[in-house]
């Protein structure tokens, strides 16, 4: 025990003065590396975003990186793996988005805290979340789907990709600020499912994406977007900074390690990370896919997510939804 205790202090002095030179930090990665993903396989950004960056990370960190879906319970399910291993050394890694931020704001007993269990270790990509309306709706733009809205109470459903999402809670958001009463409809599948849903008419609205949005020209109107200024390819659409609700954040993928993990290691896999980014074929899919790169610090990413924690809190504030 008494040798235990020695290694155990000698870790805490390495880490307490900055050093990287851990052993078990200096190894890493000892074997393939596993990215949990809370998507079903080809099922939105994050896979997306995972199978796009983890070859140039793997060539980086010489190690296989295998893409492992955990599905279910809104993202709760490859949370709560990511954040509940037993050795947090690095070699299982969450891929998060906006969800991760709001999945304590909806679930009251989760058994991880999303603020304290897991760690940002890497910004990758951002994306807009744009507002896709049907092009069978009685509206050409948001000021009319209002006023069509508030005259019709109840009529207009919108599509997410779950209840307890960060895009459902940005639909309440908006709720709240127009005074209009959608109702919100989950597709367990995301996008996949309701995008023909919302070129049928049978969803007026949905979150959309900006490649999506490419795809479905002319069935699918954009009337909204997230960003600080207009997508070139949707001059005419208006932020939501413009309409009034400048908080609402955009999508981001990010890396995640459990709490505990080695700055070392941490380090390793945001220069990976970076790596990837700069690569011409991952660059050239991201662009394809409406996605821009967001090379980053750890403490960056870091920032980037508490402040979408704190942004999101005050959105369902404002929208009086309460964890159940």
């Amino acid at each position: 025990m008494r040798g235990i205790g020695k290694f155990v202090a000698a870790m805490g002095l390495c880490f307490g003065l900055g050093l990287v030179t851990c052993a078990f930090a200096q190894d890493f990665p000892s074997k393939p590396i596993r990215f949990i993903v809370p998507t079903a396989p080809g099922a939105g950004g994050p896979d997306l975003t995972a199978r796009l960056v983890a070859p140039a990370m793997s060539k980086m960190l010489g190690q296989p990186i295998v893409v492992e879906n955990r599905t279910g319970a809104s993202g709760t399910i490859a949370y709560e793996h990511v954040a509940r291993q037993s050795v947090p050394d690095g070699h299982a890694v969450l891929m998060g988005n906006p969800p991760l931020s709001t999945i304590h704001l909806f679930v009251k007993d989760l058994r991880f805290s999303p603020q304290k269990d897991l760690v940002p270790a890497a910004l990758l990509m951002e994306g807009a979340l744009l507002v896709g309306s049907s092009a069978a709706a009685p509206w050409k733009d948001f000021h009319e789907m209002v006023r069509y809205a508030k005259a019709n109470p109840g009529k207009v459903n919108f599509g997410t990709s779950g209840v307890q999402t960060a895009a459902a809670l940005i639909v309440e958001a908006m709720k709240e600020k127009h005074g209009i009463d959608v109702v919100s409809v989950p597709f367990k599948g995301g996008l996949n499912e309701y995008r023909p849903a919302l070129m049928t008419n049978t969803v007026q609205l949905a979150m959309y994406t900006e490649s999506a949005a490419y795809a479905d020209a002319g069935k699918v109107r954009i009337i909204a977007t997230t960003g600080d200024k207009r997508l070139a390819a949707f001059p005419d659409t208006p932020t939501h900074a413009e309409l009034g609700q400048p908080e609402i954040p955009g999508s981001w993928y990010a890396l995640f390690v459990p709490a505990g993990t080695p700055r070392a290691v941490i380090d390793k896999l945001s220069a990976a990370a970076g790596y990837a980014l700069q690569q011409p074929e991952v660059k050239e899919q991201m662009a394809k896919s409406g996605l821009y790169p967001l090379p980053s610090s750890p403490a960056a990413a870091e920032k980037r997510y508490a402040d979408d924690i704190r942004v999101f809190t005050e959105l369902a504030a404002k929208a009086g939804i309460k964890p159940q």
